[in-house]
């Protein structure tokens, strides 16, 4: 099939889900779930195990409650549909930065930056680059700067020492891993925030911001504390220390990034709406402008032809790519609308208490169990958006939303640096020319208990404090 034709009915899912978020007509939402069907329908034999895996227990779900006797499936299933289309439209429109990003010369230079910095700094402006590279490149972010860390760490640079050369890269590939997990705790353009968000709608991102920074901070520098106790010095002094490459090209791209976002908050503040539905808007939008400066460069006016025809050919093959995140998110979308409803709130409640959590433990709890459902395979978006449908009133748990909110979102961080089934881990393995199992239980699995450790300490501290 051509493949215009295969990015058809995503396209057609944008559409019509924008449509509908500017005050169109309500009937789009059937069109929109209708397209998304078709085109889960279309790229199906180029679906991972994963996305098959989920859109097979939203099939399961739909079947029980289109059971004779259910009580009114129907618009359940509209609304389940509809989150689905809208995940799906988020994740896509969120993708249009990367080819943006695929082919800027500015991503390229901060990338080499990164990587010349001397050992002392390198975990952090490794860590802190990927996390602001992640922010607009996802796993696209591994691949860059992975590459360069290799190219770069070559038995020359290590003064002929293999076991130097050996040392670099897992600190080199540790940092990068570590700080691309950060992302989804401090994007207020990802994903994590979206499902987050839409499951707790009395939840604000501004509300949200001081417990995710502090969270995100705890892994930070738990992670360079870990890697400077880490760090063989008995291989200091077999090569000098580099003075390293001035960071101004990434100066550059965090103001390119800082538009964006401060561009995404004032349309959401002019127009009166959440972050995650301006987002939806905005950063196409800023996609476009980012082709169209590179392109002006070239010469021929401002840009726009040629970003417009660029933008034309790159969406044929982009549109179809994102078939297994638009069929993983879009699923446990649906899944956690179905669940919530299926599952009372006051049995859960009942549930949880039985168990003996509470307060603090609750959320360390949510952090724990994201991270050991991505160690089975089940992915942190699917687990988070479960946990986040059924836990729909932490404040009944005796656990503020903000902190409950920071838990999962902790626990999306860490279930990206530990299990051996994520594509960020399974990538980082093949750079390594190691075992995933290596990297994230190795590497990382002293890490993420201590980071676990320090976010419960943190949150009874907090717990003890506020009451």
């Amino acid at each position: 099939m051509a493949a215009a034709a295969r990015a058809l009915p995503l396209q057609i899912v944008i559409l019509c889900t924008l449509a509908g978020l500017l005050g169109a007509p309500s009937w789009l939402s059937y069109i929109a779930g209708a397209a998304l069907l078709v085109f889960v329908v279309l790229e199906w034999r180029r679906q991972s195990l994963t996305a098959r895996l989920m859109l097979g227990g939203a099939a399961v779900l739909t079947a029980v409650v289109l059971y004779p006797g259910a009580p009114t499936p129907a618009p359940l299933l509209t609304d389940a549909l509809d989150r689905a289309a809208f995940f799906a439209t988020f994740i896509t429109c969120l993708g249009t930065l990367r080819m943006a990003a695929a082919h800027s010369p500015l991503v390229k230079r901060c990338g080499a930056a990164l990587i010349r910095q001397p050992p002392r700094w390198r975990y952090a402006t490794l860590s802190l680059g990927s996390a602001a590279f992640g922010l607009i490149l996802n796993l696209g972010v591994i691949a860059l700067l992975g590459v360069m860390s290799l190219k770069g760490n070559t038995l020359q640079a290590a003064g002929g020492h293999s076991e130097v050369q050996q040392a670099r890269t897992r600190r080199m590939l540790t940092a990068i891993l570590r700080g691309f997990s950060l992302a989804p705790i401090i994007s207020p353009l990802g994903i994590a925030l979206a499902v987050i968000l839409s499951n707790y709608p009395t939840l604000r991102w501004v509300t949200l911001l001081p417990y995710t920074a502090a969270t995100a901070a705890i892994l930070f520098l738990t992670g360079w504390a870990q890697d400077r106790i880490a760090a063989p010095r008995h291989l200091a002094s077999l090569v000098p220390e580099t003075t390293g490459t001035p960071l101004r090209p990434l100066l550059r791209f965090v103001a390119v990034l800082a538009a964006i976002v401060l561009f995404t908050f004032g349309a959401a503040w002019v127009a009166g709406t959440r972050l995650p539905t301006a987002v939806l808007f905005t950063v196409p939008v800023s996609a476009f402008v980012w082709m169209a400066v590179q392109r002006h460069r070239l010469g021929g006016g401002l840009g726009l032809r040629r970003a417009a025809t660029a933008f034309r050919r790159r969406s044929l093959t982009f549109f179809p790519g994102m078939r297994t995140e638009v069929a993983v998110l879009g699923s446990a979308g649906f899944i956690g609308v179905v669940l919530a409803e299926m599952l009372p709130r006051s049995w859960v409640a009942e549930q949880i208490l039985g168990l003996g959590l509470a307060g603090a433990g609750l959320a360390a709890g949510a952090t724990v169990l994201v991270v050991i459902a991505a160690q089975v395979g089940l992915n942190p978006i699917v687990s988070v958006t479960l946990l986040a449908s059924v836990l729909r009133d932490p404040a009944a748990l005796g656990i503020p939303v903000p902190i409950m909110a920071a838990g999962l979102m902790a626990g999306w961080g860490l279930a990206m640096v530990t299990s051996p089934l994520t594509a960020s881990m399974l990538m980082t393995a093949r750079l390594a020319r190691t075992s995933p199992y290596t990297v994230g239980y190795g590497w990382n699995g002293p890490y993420v208990v201590a980071t676990c450790l320090l976010l419960w300490l943190a949150a009874t501290a907090y717990g003890a404090w506020a009451g």
